[in-house]
Parts: structure tokens; C-alpha cells; sequence
């Protein structure tokens, strides 16, 4: 990754993304899972640095420029997360510790800054683990919390499943429990803002 600024600390685990990415210029997640799995001290490092990657890799106009799929991602990072033995609690409790000082004012400053403009409503569901993030949206916001997208993932899905399980209306008028964060372009669209401002939020759901 040249020009590239990593997530991971430099040292050991930098000369082994380095020489990584040296022997697979353009590693897929079978490559990357197969390094984690290789040097599971190093899981959250290597794996932040597979989505750095990933998403800064520069495209051809001729090669084709695929959808963003987010299931994909949410299993990258789960398996990333699964070959950790034990994540540090004290790198969680910093991040929650980052994320419950972002209250009121402050909610809709930090929403300003992401690019969400006044919908701090998006913001505030994101920080509970109530909304999913896209890609974009989380790593500027690790970037922020000054953590790591694995960390910042790992915290908001605690966090959703910690919190009393939210309902919806189904189709047939009947409750039920929503067993995962509510897609950030449902999100959007829930809000009926202008067709202007509804785009300029779903962009953020692109990668390139």
C-alpha cells in the first residue's frame, strides 16, 4: 500500500502486511483470512488493514466496479473478530467511553463534520448499533474515535444487541423483533427527506 495511511502499528505486524501485499498485490478475503489465521496476535490489525485496502485500491476504467456488498464486509469483519481470543476490554471501554460523550450538541456537531448535515437522528441510531453503518461511514468514524474499524464494529454490535430488542410492524400487522440493525438505506428513506438530500445520504453507501 503505497502512500496509504494504516490503522496498524508499526513493527512486526507492519512488515508482515507489507510483505503480504508484496507476494498478493490484490488479495481477495480468502488471503486475507488465510494471514490472520497465520498470526492471530495480530487479527485486529491485519483485518483493518484488509479494509484500508480494499477500499482504497485503485480501479481501472476498463475493470468492472462491483456493487459494495455488505454482507461480505459484516463477515469479513466477523470472522476477524471470531479469531480473536479475547478482544481487549480496556480498547472497548475506550471507544464506549468516546461514544457516550457524544450527547446532545455534540451529536449534531460530530453529524456536521461526518457529512450527515442536521440528520443526527442517522448519527445517534448509528452510535447505538440501532442503524448499520456503511463502510465510508464507519471508518470515518473510527478514524474520529481514534480506533479501529474492527474495534468501532465489534462495540456497535454489542451495543445493539445489549439494548432492549426494538419491534417493527409486519406485513401483517402483527410485532415483531428486529434481529439486526435496521440498513442504513431504510434509514434514509424512513425519514421522507427531499429526493436531493436522500441521494446525497445514500452516497455514502458507495465506496469508489
Amino acid at each position: 500500500m503505497t502512500n496509504q495511511e494504516t490503522s496498524y502499528h508499526e513493527g512486526p505486524v507492519t512488515r508482515i502486511i507489507e510483505e503480504f501485499l508484496s507476494s498478493h498485490p490484490e488479495p481477495g478475503d480468502k488471503e486475507w483470512m488465510t494471514l490472520i489465521e497465520a498470526n492471530p496476535e495480530f487479527a485486529l490489525e491485519i483485518a483493518d488493514a484488509a479494509l484500508l485496502e480494499r477500499g482504497t485500491r485503485h480501479v481501472d476504467e476498463s475493470a468492472v466496479n462491483e456493487a459494495f456488498d455488505q454482507a461480505t464486509f459484516e463477515s469479513t469483519v466477523s470472522q476477524a473478530i471470531n479469531l480473536v481470543h479475547k478482544t481487549p476490554s480496556p480498547t472497548l471501554q475506550a471507544v464506549e467511553a468516546k461514544i457516550s460523550s457524544v450527547k446532545g450538541p455534540k451529536t449534531l456537531a460530530l453529524a456536521e463534520k461526518l457529512g450527515l448535515g442536521p440528520r443526527r437522528e442517522l448519527l445517534s441510531g448509528v452510535l447505538a448499533g440501532r442503524i448499520q453503518a456503511p463502510e465510508k461511514l464507519l471508518c470515518m468514524l473510527a478514524t474520529m474515535f481514534d480506533s479501529t474499524v474492527i474495534v468501532l464494529a465489534e462495540h456497535l454490535r454489542r451495543s445493539f444487541f445489549a439494548a432492549p430488542a426494538p419491534s417493527f410492524k409486519a406485513e401483517q400487522g402483527k410485532p415483531g423483533i428486529a434481529t439486526r440493525p435496521m440498513p442504513w438505506r431504510d434509514a434514509v428513506l424512513s425519514l421522507e427527506l427531499p429526493s436531493e438530500e436522500t441521494l446525497r445520504l445514500l452516497d455514502f453507501e458507495k465506496t469508489t
